[in-house]
């Protein structure tokens, strides 16, 4: 079986949601082995509605999310990743 890192990054925040880059690398850290973008919508399972997120949690959000330098499309993404990896044989600076 194979070791793999996966390193996660917080892109947006909203209210309700959270938007996370998560990339899969080879054990070394020198390979991109797989790159998602996800978004998580606080859901209250008792109203069964998107809820909003407590002051608290915004606040510590806020303190740790990451964006991108600039707006660009999961694609061109990808190849950035790709081509920084292949480039420097170790994880991009952020």
């Amino acid at each position: 079986m194979e070791r793999v890192t996966i390193q996660t990054k917080l892109l947006s925040v909203t209210n309700k949601s959270l938007f996370v880059e998560a990339i899969m690398w080879d054990e070394d850290k020198t390979t991109i082995k797989a790159v998602l973008w996800s978004r998580f919508t606080h859901y209250n399972l008792r109203t069964k509605k998107s809820h909003q997120h407590s002051e608290e949690l915004l606040q510590f959000f806020n303190s740790i999310v990451c964006p991108l330098p600039q707006e660009v499309s999961f694609d061109e993404r990808a190849i950035f990743l790709r081509q920084e990896s292949i480039e420097n044989r170790q994880p991009p600076a952020y």
